[in-house]
């Protein structure tokens, strides 16, 4: 039987994420802009960022590695632990920006800091870009928001989560006073507010730093995180979720499958350096 190439394609169709070897596919227009990408368990290398290739996310608290049926490796947060990453490099700084991140929550009531870029100096609610999952009276929105030395000002999502549902969140910061939050690729809430943060000096994944002790952490699992230094537009950000390319930044490397009558199978795997040019 001739052999069966598994493709990226091939994979999304099947709805799940592309595990180890993999390269970032450079052609795909998820890779304009990002400027920084944390596989968050599809990846080998903990805390690496795909896109400058440097350890930069430090696992604090021991963040423990989880299986997911259509994600593969990610990572499971414990509030009660204060699990969480952190880097004192954010990736970015400034408006505009896009944060992106598949997380599922096992609550629907939790106020919680998914991805937080902050001041430290600053304190809880000043000088921060933050994408949380807001709940009351089990109502569990997602927000993003943005403050400065005055106010802080968010943007609440209409469409409430589902716990323990695979959900993508996005906050798109597009300029001071323009802020949008979507739930699974739609747009549901918008903020006017102006609002300026500045001397961001801190990024975490599963809290905030307000100071340097994590405040709010989270508790659920968390699959690729992405940070843009652009606003991505309505049609960007549903193609972040969109079955058939929510994983074309991700390039599969040399996956080979060998199918025979008892179902056995035998993986062969070619080495990037002579399909890509590239090293892992």
């Amino acid at each position: 039987m001739l052999p069966a190439i598994i493709t990226s394609k091939t994979l999304e169709l099947q709805g799940r994420r592309p595990q180890w070897p993999w390269n970032m596919n450079q052609d795909s227009w998820q890779a304009k802009g990002l400027v920084a990408w944390y596989p968050l368990g599809a990846h080998p290398r903990e805390g690496w960022d795909f896109k400058s290739r440097r350890y930069d996310l430090t696992n604090t608290n021991n963040v423990p590695v989880i299986q997911s049926p259509l994600m593969g490796r990610g990572f499971g947060f414990t509030a009660a632990s204060s699990h969480h990453f952190r880097t004192n490099t954010p990736p970015v700084t400034a408006i505009p920006l896009t944060i992106a991140i598949w997380f599922i929550s096992p609550g629907t009531t939790d106020f919680s800091m998914i991805v937080d870029l902050h001041n430290s100096a600053a304190g809880a609610t000043r000088e921060s870009f933050q994408t949380l999952a807001f709940g009351s009276s089990g109502s569990f929105t997602s927000t993003c928001a943005a403050a400065d030395s005055n106010s802080f000002d968010t943007t609440t999502s209409s469409i409430a989560w589902t716990a323990n549902q695979l959900t993508h969140q996005a906050g798109v910061f597009v300029s001071a006073t323009s802020r949008i939050a979507y739930i699974n690729g739609r747009a549901n809430g918008t903020n006017v507010t102006s609002s300026t943060p500045a001397s961001i000096n801190r990024f975490t994944i599963g809290g905030r730093l307000g100071t340097d002790t994590i405040a709010n952490p989270v508790t659920g699992q968390a699959f690729d995180a992405r940070i843009y230094n652009r606003p991505l537009i309505d049609a960007e950000v549903f193609a972040l979720y969109d079955l058939k390319t929510r994983w074309d930044l991700y390039y599969p490397i040399g996956r080979i499958v060998y199918s025979f009558p008892q179902a056995a199978v035998i993986t062969a795997r070619v080495p990037s350096r002579l399909l890509l040019g590239v090293g892992l």
